[in-house]
């Protein structure tokens, strides 16, 4: 008794595509003989008009000169089932594939070998290849293949590699991101409270000991020194004009100072500003491309994008314009920025903002992540101080309050008790008119 057949799935004859199907399903077919080890032609005919089904005895019912063996039926099938192709319309379809945003490079390569198949190339792998290079949307791997011999074999390994840390490196910045929204939630409820060039705690420290009227060291051991003093910038009493938060008496702030410095870095109290008005940076109007000597311009890689830049160190938020967005080559999703933004010299309004993104900054020598604000307009670039230091740009600089307790630490016993002068005589002038009396403790 005969053995029975593996099932085998008949050939749909009138669905799209059929050339392709019926080279795939006849290699399947041809795979199952070498499986089974049957190896007579004529026997092998029989089972190609079986397995192929009704449909497909209809057609070859049609044809002449159908032979008496598997190659001559198979051919017959094949002619019917693959018309005249266009050489050249092929080799079109082949140079306009592009890889999608979506699209793994393993998956690209396998639609390009496809394609390949009726352009009758005499190297395809030199033709795959070139079309990669054109085609992928990864810069990089472009950029390095064009600067390196290398083989497919070579190109497919490293766009593999890049696909990997570009995965890797995304799900880094998401979880950067979610953690940055929460702390800037818990910020943005404080009135007027942008990141300074010293930590918040050393800020928070400054502070409180420090006396709004003299500037000096609070609380004071006797009455401020500053107390029924005149203020040399606005003239009103019990105020130094260092501390002064009024305006002067020509009509121009006091702390209106360049921001390009760490020392003369100044945040602006008096201005009309909700809890989200956070952040103050040293950008002017009406000033794009105008950057003076001796201010720090470098350029670095937006999310693979060159972008020219000027270092901030008074600005506590990375700022770009319109202009050099529109220029940047994969352009990422705005998200709402409810911050407020003022430009240095503008007293009247804020910057109106497009949104924010977060970004890949990267230089040279190191990279970061770090949110980025869009400006509507043209008013230039700011690299903050906090994203400078993350790029090793600057040194972190030292706050005078950290200078401050650090001597406070070293000479402890000098700012214990009210203190004494050893080694000196002093005559204390006495009235003796006055009647002595006893002080109650």
């Amino acid at each position: 008794m005969a053995a029975s057949l593996p099932i085998f799935l008949s050939f749909p004859v009138h669905e799209n595509n059929a050339e392709i199907r019926w080279r795939k399903w006849i290699s399947r077919l041809e795979n199952l003989f070498i499986g089974l080890n049957i190896k007579d032609i004529k026997r092998q005919r029989a089972l190609l008009l079986h397995y192929a089904g009704e449909d497909v005895n209809e057609v070859f019912d049609t044809l002449d000169n159908t032979g008496e063996d598997f190659a001559a039926a198979k051919h017959k099938l094949t002619a019917y089932f693959a018309p005249k192709k266009n050489t050249e319309y092929e080799i079109y379809k082949f140079r306009q594939a592009k890889q999608t945003s979506d699209e793994t490079i393993d998956s690209f390569h396998t639609r390009l070998r496809q394609l390949a198949v009726n352009c009758e190339f005499t190297e395809t792998s030199k033709e795959v290849k070139s079309q990669i290079i054109q085609g992928c949307h990864s810069t990089r791997l472009r950029r390095k293949a064009l600067r390196e011999d290398t083989t497919l074999e070579g190109l497919i390994s490293s766009a593999r590699a890049l696909e990997l840390s570009e995965k890797q490196a995304t799900e880094i910045e998401q979880s950067d991101k979610q953690s940055a929204n929460a702390v800037r939630k818990g910020v943005g409820k404080r009135r007027n409270g942008p990141r300074f060039l010293q930590t918040q705690t050393d800020h928070n420290v400054k502070k409180k000991n420090t006396c709004r009227n003299c500037g000096g060291d609070f609380p004071h051991a006797n009455k401020c020194p500053a107390f029924g003093k005149s203020c040399n910038s606005c003239k009103k009493l019990n105020h130094f004009a260092s501390v002064c938060r009024s305006k002067r008496m020509d009509g121009t702030s006091t702390f209106k100072r360049k921001v390009n410095k760490v020392d003369n870095y100044k945040h602006d109290d008096d201005r009309d500003s909700s809890s989200d008005d956070g952040y103050v940076f040293g950008l002017r109007e009406n000033t794009v491309n105008k950057v003076q000597k001796g201010q720090p311009k470098i350029n670095v890689k937006i999310n693979n994008s060159n972008v020219d830049i000027l270092i901030d160190l008074g600005s506590s938020i990375n700022v770009i314009d319109e202009s050099t967005f529109e220029n940047i080559k994969c352009k990422p999703k705005l998200s709402h920025a409810d911050t407020k933004v003022f430009a240095y010299g503008s007293d009247k309004k804020n910057l109106k903002l497009m949104g924010k993104f977060h970004a890949t900054i990267e230089t040279d020598h190191k990279i970061t992540t770090a949110p980025v604000y869009v400006m509507k307009g043209r008013y230039g670039n700011l690299l903050c101080y906090e994203t400078s230091v993350d790029l090793s740009i600057v040194p972190v600089i030292s706050s005078v309050a950290d200078k401050h307790e650090i001597l406070c630490n070293k000479y402890s016993d000098v700012f214990n008790g009210i203190g004494k002068l050893k080694d000196e005589k002093v005559k204390i002038h006495i009235d003796g008119s006055i009647k002595p009396v006893i002080q109650p403790k």
